[in-house]
């Protein structure tokens, strides 16, 4: 997961997103499903970073699915490990702020 946090700062094109935009979509839902709280919330900080680069609406809504992953990490670890919580925290809002409309239709009960 932190080959993708760090990878995502190199901006893939947008040929190369839509082109792997699947593989990439499974690597993240699965790592976000994971049981270990400290593998979700680096999956959440790689998912994030990932998010924050892509430029395109279109791109950027294939993966709006995950969101509520994403809140539900983020709230199961603010409640058993607090460090990771504010980790988890800090990418939700580094997210927010570059596509806050990312977060449309993921007013869903979070299931924690």
């Amino acid at each position: 997961m932190y080959v993708f946090e760090i990878l995502s700062e190199c901006h893939l094109t947008l040929e190369q997103l839509n082109a792997d935009k699947g593989n990439f979509y499974s690597i993240f839902e699965k790592a976000l499903s994971d049981t270990d709280t400290k593998v979700n919330v680096a999956a959440l900080k790689a998912t994030s970073s990932f998010l924050t680069s892509i430029e395109d609406e279109a791109t950027l809504q294939v993966f709006q699915p995950l969101m509520q992953l994403i809140l539900n990490t983020m709230v199961e670890a603010l409640k058993t490990e607090e460090e990771q919580g504010k980790l988890a925290l800090e990418s939700i809002v580094e997210l927010t702020k570059i596509h806050p409309q990312c977060w449309k239709g993921a007013d869903g009960a979070l299931t924690t």
